[in-house]
């Protein structure tokens, strides 16, 4: 069975406030089929050389999970493809599978419990070399047998390879509180390492010793080679976005993007996005440093060796998990969650280098709580997708919707 994707279009004028500029936008939203069936959740998006890959966790039955697969070809879904399933596997809101392509090599990772710890699992790699056709057997990606919390995973093309990297718990074993968010004692490290194209795992390194424990990590490739942005974590519980560079030799010393000096005695579970196009590399972040929420996006012209100052998009009351997608190398599309009112709404922008802001408008409602996860929003060719969780009384699904570039003057 094939999915249409297009369902119907609705017009949405919109009157927002952003960075104190009232933007008043009416823009054709799209809402477009999933491909995914009712009870799925957790989608991931792909740009695969102009073509759409979604990914999705799937409940089989009560004991058994699944991560499958299908990809947009002229408003036509594919049907959907079984990457994996198993009845051992940690199935989180925040921690979520991912399928990411090189062509016609994919690469796909989910998340197997080790122990019966809540916080022990391990991260599987599975690879296709026929453009998801068949899959190799799972491999674990780090080289430790812990049985510790390894997760928040960002694996991206690299010439004829992958780099991935992940959060490690390796540090917290034996610690009586196992999953550890505020004691300063086993914390979560940083790793990174390259995936052949065969499978073979290389260079496997540490990039920082401790790390937020639980927010997504981030990574694209410059054209001086890998960035990866992640949460950092400081002796005095200080938790902003830091980056290091590979630059063919060795990966940089870790330094802030910018000094928001959020102090936090827990994770926040809100992770950075990134995106690079036309030598211009554009980062998203949320903190509430100061107790003060905000969403914030710099841009770096030197392939992430310096950044510019800050913009801010959401001064009232943004929620963050953010996504960025780049549109030319002067600027980016921006989403997020946020409140208004009694209301929550998944909310987008378009942001320029230069600190204007312009087209604010809202994509879709958006349930106030876990449960929404992560919404997706990927650019292919002259369309902006998006993807969400859905959630409603007992029903769970995920849901999509684009919007036409074009109209994003």
């Amino acid at each position: 069975m094939y999915y249409k994707a297009l369902i119907f279009f609705f017009c949405l004028p919109i009157l927002f406030s952003c960075q104190n500029n009232k933007t008043e936008v009416s823009t054709q939203i799209e809402l477009i089929e999933s491909p995914a069936p009712d009870g799925s959740m957790q989608p991931f998006l792909f740009n695969n050389d102009g073509k759409l890959l979604l990914s999705w966790t799937q409940k089989v039955n009560d004991t058994l999970h699944g991560l499958f697969f299908s990809e947009l070809q002229n408003d036509v879904w594919s049907p959907p493809v079984k990457i994996s399933n198993g009845d051992n596997w940690f199935v989180n809101w925040a921690d979520f599978p991912s399928l990411v392509a090189n062509g016609s090599n994919f690469i796909a990772h989910y998340l197997q419990k080790s122990d019966t710890a809540t916080f022990a699992y391990d991260v599987m790699i599975k690879q296709s070399k026929d453009y998801g056709k068949t899959w190799s057997d799972s491999f674990k990606l780090h080289s430790d047998s812990t049985k510790t919390e390894h997760g928040f995973v960002t694996i991206f093309p690299y010439k004829e390879s992958f780099v991935a990297t992940w959060l490690d718990g390796r540090n917290t074993a034996g610690l009586s509180t196992g999953h550890n968010h505020g004691d300063g004692h086993g914390a979560m490290i940083l790793r990174a390492a390259i995936i052949s194209e065969d499978g073979v795992i290389n260079d496997e390194e540490l990039l920082d010793n401790k790390t937020c424990d639980c927010c997504q990590t981030i990574a694209t490739i410059t054209e001086e080679g890998p960035i990866i942005f992640y949460r950092n974590r400081t002796d005095n519980e200080v938790r902003d976005i830091y980056f290091t560079r590979f630059d063919n030799k060795a990966w940089s010393e870790p330094k802030p993007i910018y000094n928001d000096d959020w102090q936090i005695s827990g994770c926040p579970v809100n992770g950075p996005k990134c995106d690079y196009k036309d030598k211009t590399l554009s980062i998203a972040w949320f903190t509430a440093a100061n107790k003060n929420p905000k969403v914030k996006v710099a841009f770096s012209f030197d392939d992430g060796k310096n950044f510019e100052k800050p913009i801010e998009l959401d001064i009232e009351k943004p929620l963050g998990r953010v996504d960025i997608a780049m549109i030319d190398g002067k600027s980016a599309l921006v989403s997020w969650i946020a409140t208004e009112g009694n209301n929550t709404f998944l909310k987008v922008c378009k942001v320029y280098s230069n600190d204007k802001i312009v087209n604010t408008f809202i994509v879709s409602n958006i349930e106030n709580s876990r449960a929404s996860g992560f919404p997706q929003m990927e650019i292919v060719n002259d369309n902006v997708y998006f993807a969400w969780n859905f959630v409603e009384n007992d029903l769970k699904k995920i849901k999509m919707a684009k919007v036409l570039l074009n109209t994003l003057k």
